[in-house]
């Protein structure tokens, strides 16, 4: 007896050790994964168009005067949606990630018969990293993390495609009406992707039946006529064979 808990007690330990340095490799390569894209240098285009009012002897800028209020504003955007970008795609796939590790360690924990006197200890573990996973999983899925990060992305990449718009020339009343008119269209269609709403979609069987209307009336109003023509033409014999009897 002395010589088994002894065992199963450096098993514990070993476990544990394998167990702490995993951790620390999963959380050390998510940590430089997210490290990574957020000083990853993005719109560097749009900074040079816009100009940096704090520095404008080495970044002027490619605006006029009346441009850049504009210009501040594209770029305000573009920011936002970029970092909402990363924070989303972060948590998207961080969760599946780790959600894969978690799975796959459970297995591995399972299968392991360095720990076979620690039975017990090894069920639970594998159990707890089973549900880990099944929670994130469920948390990516519920959170709609996916959805979220992509329509930021595609928001970004709309107001990146303005800023190179706004340097056209000649650059009037009309152009800069256009382009705050688009710039609230990519904030509406942003916000209608992430919560799921797809616009047209009702109006569009809408449209379906409008168009498939005028037929059916047409089709209707021959049936109509016809109908009428016939009997008019049955009247009309019945009528001429009653007055040619005597």
């Amino acid at each position: 007896m002395p010589e088994s808990d002894g065992e199963s007690i450096k098993a514990r330990k070993r476990f544990r050790s394998i167990l702490i340095i995993s951790l620390i490799l999963i959380v050390g390569v998510v940590a430089i994964v997210v490290w990574r894209s957020v000083e990853t240098s993005r719109g560097e285009g749009i900074a040079r168009i816009v100009g940096d009012d704090k520095n404008p002897d080495k970044n002027p800028g490619l605006l006029s005067n009346e441009q850049k209020p504009l210009g501040s504003i594209i770029l305000a955007n573009y920011d936002e949606y970029r970092d909402n970008t990363i924070r989303w795609s972060a948590a998207y796939f961080s969760c599946l990630f780790l959600s894969a590790v978690f799975s796959a360690s459970a297995g591995f924990v399972l299968k392991m018969k360095a720990f076979s006197n620690a039975s017990g200890l090894k069920e639970d573990l594998a159990a707890l990293l089973a549900m880990l996973a099944a929670l994130l999983i469920t948390l990516s899925t519920v959170g709609d993390f996916q959805r979220k990060w992509q329509a930021n992305r595609i928001a970004a990449s709309d107001t990146e495609a303005l800023a190179y718009d706004l340097i056209k020339t000649p650059f009037g009343e009309d152009e800069k009406a256009k382009l705050i008119s688009r710039l609230q269209e990519i904030s509406t269609a942003r916000n209608r992707e992430i919560v799921g709403d797809k616009p047209g979609s009702n109006t569009q069987g809408w449209k379906g039946n409008e168009n498939k209307s005028p037929g059916n009336s047409n089709r209707n109003s021959n049936m109509n006529r016809n109908a009428t023509s016939d009997a008019n033409s049955n009247a009309n014999t019945n009528a001429t064979s009653n007055a040619n009897r005597p």
